[in-house]
């Protein structure tokens, strides 16, 4: 996992108030600017991910047994419940909305942006 917006000269708007609620404000600022890859074990050890797979996926299996047997609605009134512990408000996606079309509106986004669309060429790429 990795947030490489920022080596475009944009920022991860929509995903951001998502990614804060779950590993904290802090975690995900750094995410942000550091645009550095996240090991599964990392991403284990911040919250990122509840559970890392072994080689033969014993631990999917024991989870898929029991969250099957769930009902859709206690999942739905989990999720609402949850949702509201950590709300995140809404004018959250009209603000990632703006700033993003901010940046993307940049003479150096575009000019990134066309790099890689023409020429196949990443931002760090040079």
């Amino acid at each position: 996992f990795s947030l490489p917006e920022a080596l475009w000269g944009l920022l991860p708007c929509n995903i951001l108030p998502f990614l804060v609620r779950r590993v904290g404000f802090q975690r995900a600022y750094a995410m942000t600017l550091s645009t550095a890859s996240v090991s599964a074990a990392d991403a284990r050890l911040s919250g990122l991910v509840d559970e890392v797979e072994g080689p033969h996926g014993q631990q999917l299996r024991r989870l898929l047994g029991r969250v099957t047997k769930l009902d859709r609605p206690t999942v739905a009134e989990a999720k609402a419940y949850c949702a509201g512990l950590a709300p995140i408000p809404d004018t959250a996606r009209a603000h990632a909305g703006e700033v993003f079309a901010r940046l993307l509106a940049s003479p150096v986004v575009r000019t990134r942006i066309d790099n890689f669309v023409h020429h196949q060429r990443m931002p760090w790429e040079g």
